[in-house]
């Protein structure tokens, strides 16, 4: 992922005051990769929802785009 993305660009666009972002991974397979990145390597700064895989999706529809 560093070798496709900036993570120091990112990294300040996290850090600045005036933006916030959360990310929802729907229960789905992105969960463990958003963590890994904006927890463990970016430092925690958005809100995760929904990370954890569950393969009934928490009886939700697994496609957001009904």
């Amino acid at each position: 992922m560093k070798t496709q993305f900036d993570f120091n660009a990112i990294r300040g666009l996290l850090n600045r005051s005036d933006f916030k972002m959360v990310l929802d991974g729907l229960n789905g397979a992105v969960g463990p990769y958003a963590k890994s990145i904006f927890q463990e390597e970016l430092g925690n700064k958005i809100l995760l929802v929904n990370c954890d895989p569950d393969p009934t999706f928490k009886g939700l529809h697994p496609d957001p785009n009904l």
